[in-house]
This record gives C-alpha cells, sequence and structure tokens, in this order.
C-alpha cells in the first residue's frame, strides 16, 4: 500500500512552487511549503512519542492543518482519526477512549470548538507553520 505522505513527497520533488493548498483564511501554500511544515510537524509529533502504529486524534474544522497533520502521522508510520471538532464533551471522551491516541490535536486557530476540548484536556498551545493548535497526551490506562 502507497502512504499517503508519498503523494506529498513526489509532487513537492516534482512541482515544489506549485499550489498544494488553499487553507481557510485563502492563503496559498506550495508543495515545498507544505513539504517543510509537514517535516516539522512529524518531527514535533515523534519528539511526544508518536510512532507507527499509534493513533493521532485530530479535533478539526476545514484547514491546512489538518492535512499536515495527516501528512505527519504517515510519515511517522502513525494513524490519523479525524473526528468533528464540533462534538460534544461526552461524545469526544468515549471516541478518546475507543480510540486511545497516543496523541490528541485541536485545531484551536480556526474552529472555537476545538479550543474548548483544548482547554477541557488540558492541552499544550502548539505553534506550528500551518497555525496555531494544541496537543494532549493520553494518559497510560490503569
Amino acid at each position: 500500500m502507497t502512504p499517503i505522505h508519498s503523494v506529498l513527497d513526489t509532487q513537492a520533488a516534482a512541482r515544489p512552487e506549485a499550489t498544494a493548498l488553499v487553507d481557510h483564511d485563502g492563503r496559498r501554500i506550495s508543495f515545498a511549503d507544505l513539504d517543510a511544515a509537514v517535516a516539522e510537524m512529524a518531527a514535533a509529533l515523534a519528539a511526544r512519542g508518536l510512532g507507527p502504529g499509534d493513533r493521532l486524534l485530530i479535533l478539526s474544522e476545514n484547514a491546512a492543518a489538518m492535512i499536515g497533520l495527516v501528512l505527519a502521522a504517515s510519515r511517522l508510520g502513525a494513524v490519523a482519526v479525524p473526528v468533528n471538532a464540533r462534538m460534544t464533551g461526552p461524545e469526544l471522551d468515549r471516541i478518546r477512549a475507543h480510540a486511545d491516541p497516543r496523541l490528541t490535536a485541536f485545531l484551536t486557530n480556526v474552529s472555537p470548538a476545538a479550543a474548548e476540548h483544548a482547554a477541557r484536556l488540558g492541552a499544550e498551545a502548539w505553534p506550528t507553520p500551518l497555525g496555531a493548535l494544541a496537543l494532549a497526551a493520553t494518559p497510560p490506562a490503569d
């Protein structure tokens, strides 16, 4: 199976200055810039313990940072689990318990609901090249 990040790798090498994404605010992001952002995000996620087979829960609305997180997880061999940031606290808690993610990322730059969940779960602010996010580790099960 071809991992999804290989599409970015191919396009960043072939057409680095071409537009890869248009973000929610209209900002255009080239393949080269997306590739650099994904590399930085993957390194930060790896430093926080995300690795092959782990799950990264992503509370999101439509934004470039979500794509960056999916690609960063793929580069690490981890599985991205995107969920709607507009869920209630109990709904999110059930999904987190079932998915058992190593980390949960919140797209606080585009979603007030994600910011509320991040605050409730004690997530730490995480500035990225694709916007301000927050990260929370999942406590180990007893």
